[in-house]
């Protein structure tokens, strides 16, 4: 090994070594601090809600339903008798839901009420929530509570559903794929595209 090869493998190994120190230090640690924690709800500690859509959904079997731990995990199940999907929803979605429950935004959301008319009555959606929180249980629904009246509030549960429904990463494709795989499909890609892969 000549000492300019040296010279460029000690200076690639120290580059190498910055720049993994900095990934981890500005972006995995602290996505990974942020997903700590345990999918099993086995000893649940903390608020959980429920959710259950019905209406149009009923015609086709093909009503999902989920069950959100206050650590963000969550089990999502988008068909009956399909395998349930376990999971993490963001931290901004989590904070704004359980915040809402923890301040009582949802007081006196769960009585009952006329609507005129809801959604499941004109082939659509809509769904209902159990927030437990102890011994206190809330059942807030679209259409049969003050609920239905709350666009605001049905909100904060919406975006979790549409998170569950298309559970998204804000990893880098670096650390998605792992550091060798990006690697080797970036220079698989240069070589294809008729690049210089020295």
């Amino acid at each position: 090994m000549t000492r300019k090869m040296y010279q460029q493998f000690i200076s690639s190994f120290l580059m190498g070594c910055i720049t993994g120190g900095f990934l981890y230090v500005t972006v995995f640690a602290p996505e990974y601090k942020k997903d700590l924690g345990s999918t099993d709800d086995s000893a649940v500690d903390g608020i959980v809600v429920e959710g259950q859509m019905y209406g149009a959904c009923d015609d086709v079997d093909s009503c999902a339903s989920f069950r959100l731990l206050q650590n963000r995990s969550f089990k999502y199940l988008p068909y009956p008798d399909e395998e349930v999907e376990n999971g993490k929803i963001p931290v901004e979605v989590a904070d704004a839901l359980f915040s809402a429950i923890e301040t009582g935004a949802f007081d006196g959301l769960d009585t009952e009420t006329d609507t005129a008319s809801c959604a499941s009555d004109a082939e659509g959606l809509d769904f209902t929530y159990i927030v437990t929180q102890g011994d206190i249980v809330q059942t807030l629904d679209t259409c049969t509570t003050r609920l239905a009246s709350r666009p605001d509030a049905q909100e904060l549960f919406t975006n979790a559903w549409n998170f569950m429904q298309n559970p998204t990463t804000t990893y880098p494709a670096i650390l998605e794929k792992g550091v060798g795989e990006y690697i080797i499909g970036k220079t698989f890609d240069r070589f294809h595209e008729g690049g210089d892969t020295e």
